[in-house]
């Protein structure tokens, strides 16, 4: 079960559902500490006792989205939707409410 093996936040950033996922790195201002690259689309950054947190400030336009999976440290499990997609959020109305002060 995902519960004995250490678990990682897989993730991207993009600016639709659907899109190319981007690097986090490349993309957003920061990355929380302890993120690594596995390639240049994505970032990985563990989860303790399955927490995490992930601050959200693109620093190039358009980027409004992140895409994620969760999986276990061996790759042996990937925790996607129930319809065996990625999870999807849509950070946009949040972004609009910060840059008019109500964030």
């Amino acid at each position: 079960a995902a519960s004995s093996q250490p678990l990682l936040l897989h993730w991207g950033v993009s600016d639709r559902r659907g899109g190319t996922w981007g690097s986090p790195f490349d993309k957003l201002e920061s990355v929380p500490t302890g993120s690594r690259a596995p390639d240049g689309q994505s970032c990985e950054t563990a989860l303790h006792d399955g927490e995490g947190a992930v601050e959200f400030a693109p620093k190039v336009a358009g980027v409004s989205c992140m895409t994620m999976l969760i999986r276990t440290e061996n790759c042996q499990e990937w925790l996607r939707e129930s319809d065996g997609g990625d999870v999807f959020i849509d950070i946009s109305p949040a972004l609009a409410a910060a840059a008019q002060g109500g964030g």
